[in-house]
Parts: C-alpha cells; sequence; structure tokens
C-alpha cells in the first residue's frame, strides 16, 4: 500500500501511556492512508508486549521495529525515520497523545495545498505529572522559519508536527552528540528555506514526567548548562555562522549561568576551578590575577 504519511512512534518504558498513544493515532479520521512505526527499544516494562499486541491487531497500519538490544533513543529515532517512505512524516511519542482526530487530515491538507511550506505544527497542552497543565505557543505567528528557530530555540512539541520527507539528506555525526535531538530536526528541516505553519488549535498532548528525555535533560545543572553550549556551538557551525551575532549572544548567557553556578558550589573539583578561570575570560568577569586566586583557592 502506498501510504501518504509515515508516524513515528518511540516507545521506551511507556507501559503506562503507550496504548493512549497507539490509540489516539489509530483513531485518526482522514481521507488518505497512513502507517504508524513504532520502535520499541527494548523497555524492561511492558511497553513490548503492549506493542506486539497492537501490531497484531492492525497488521497493515502498524509496523513494529522491536530490538533485540537497547540502542538509546537517537539510534532508535533514525532507523525508523530511515524507513519511512511516505510524502510526509508525523511525530507521535509513547507518552503523548494526539487529542483531535481530525489532526493529520488538516495539516496534510494545508501542506498539501501550500508547497512553499515544508512544516506544519499545532499547539499542545503541556502536562506534568501532578496533572498541572497549559498550552503551549499562545499567541504565536502564522508562519515563522529557519531565523525563528534559531532565536526562539524549541517550540514545536514533538506529537504537534508534521513535515516533508526528503528536506534534508542526512543525519549529521553531531546529531549522536546532543541531546535536544527534536530541536536539532527542526533545525535540519528548516536549513533549506521551508517554511513552517503554527495552526492555532490545540490537538495533542506532551507529557512531562521522570521517565521523560526532557525531564532528564534538564536533572543536572552543570551537564544541561554545557550541554547547551555545546548544541550551539554545532548549530553556528552547522548554519555556516550565518546567525553567529545572535548564537554567540545565547552562548554567552549559557556560560554566565555556569560561571554563577559553579561558583556558588562548595569544594570544586580542579577540572571545576579550571573552567571557572576559563570563563572569566569569555565573560570578562575577571581580571587575570584573581581568577587563578580562584583557582587556587585562595
Amino acid at each position: 500500500m502506498d501510504y501518504k504519511v509515515n508516524v513515528l512512534m518511540m516507545a521506551y518504558n511507556h507501559e503506562e501511556f503507550i496504548g493512549q498513544a497507539i490509540e489516539s493515532v489509530l483513531g485518526q479520521k482522514t481521507n488518505f492512508p497512513f502507517r504508524l512505526i513504532i520502535g520499541e527499544d527494548l523497555s524492561p516494562d511492558g511497553t513490548g508486549q503492549i506493542c506486539k499486541e497492537y501490531a497484531a491487531k492492525y497488521p497493515s497500519q502498524i509496523l513494529l521495529v522491536q530490538r533485540d538490544k537497547n540502542v538509546g533513543p537517537y539510534v532508535n529515532f533514525v532507523e525508523i525515520y530511515q524507513t519511512c517512505t511516505a510524502p510526509y512524516i508525523a511525530m507521535c511519542e509513547g507518552d503523548d497523545y494526539w487529542t483531535d482526530s481530525g489532526k493529520l487530515q488538516k495539516q496534510i491538507d494545508f501542506l498539501d495545498n501550500n508547497p512553499a511550506y515544508g512544516i506544519c505544527f499545532h499547539k499542545s497542552i503541556e502536562r506534568n505529572e501532578q496533572d498541572e497543565e497549559f498550552i503551549t505557543n499562545e499567541g504565536l505567528k502564522d508562519t515563522l522559519d529557519i531565523e525563528d528557530l534559531v532565536k526562539q530555540g524549541w517550540f514545536m512539541r514533538t506529537a504537534s508536527y508534521v513535515y516533508r520527507n526528503g528536506l534534508f539528506d542526512e543525519f549529521p555525526n553531531w546529531f549522536f552528540k546532543v541531546k535536544a535531538t527534536d530541536y536539532v530536526l527542526h533545525i535540519l528541516l528548516a536549513k533549506g528555506g521551508a517554511k513552517i505553519k503554527f495552526l492555532d488549535e490545540v490537538m495533542s498532548v506532551y507529557r512531562i514526567h521522570q521517565g521523560g528525555i526532557s525531564a532528564n535533560m534538564h536533572s543536572n545543572k552543570y551537564k544541561s548548562l554545557t550541554e547547551r553550549i555545546e548544541l550551539k556551538q554545532f548549530i553556528d557551525k552547522h548554519l555556516d555562522y550565518k546567525y553567529h551575532e545572535h548564537i554567540k549572544s545565547q552562548i554567552y548567557k549559557y556560560r554566565e549561568n555556569l560561571f554563577y553556578f559553579l561558583r556558588s558550589k562548595e569544594n570544586n573539583t580542579l577540572a571545576e576551578k579550571w573552567q571557572i578561570v576559563q570563563l572569566t575570560f569569555q565573560l570578562d568577569k575577571l581580571n587575570l590575577r584573581n581568577a587563578f586566586k580562584h583557582f587556587l583557592g585562595k
């Protein structure tokens, strides 16, 4: 069958959520065929069994890629992405879900009728473990592009966007070295000049929980800040330094936060002390004498 949309779903330790995620995809009402591709990364809980049951029940709508060893979220994503042959790709991770049965039809109708646009996304509900929630992207403009991604950062929640297949050739090597792969994917998709359409409708839920990737990214402040600096440096180079001044200012802010975080710690390691010295020069915070006084602990 020639599917018009491949829906990618990464699943790992999502036993509590995976059924709702799959049902929300299967419940889409469209005038075109679509297929759900699930990358199940050898979860230690019951996620794999649930996925097997759904794949057996809906063999024409679900392709299950089940690992015999855990490969991690980034390799898992790239490998199921590379199985996509449909002209459009949608995303819904195993701990998120769609709330509007007409979501895919609306987004594909827009992209079909507007070839200058490569991505279409919408508002989401962001919900945490206390069931507190807020709606993302209130007041966002109708059309965005690569410059908005560079300046505003990550604003498209994973379950909210659909994009044209083939907007970039391959994943750069540094893709596997950073944590914010969702955001990097957006950069890769928009680099060639494709416009981004924002639909002012809530059509998905993005969960924040301890087992989620985004929650784990921010659990260690030092690691989070250093990873953000590295990410911005990779993006700056990948975009041929076209937005260097703006990215440089973002890196400066992250370095400044890292500087004050390290200065507030007690008993810094030797490596951290040396990093403080380096940051002092990058931020013009201290002169040479005071920088090395801090390094020596005096």
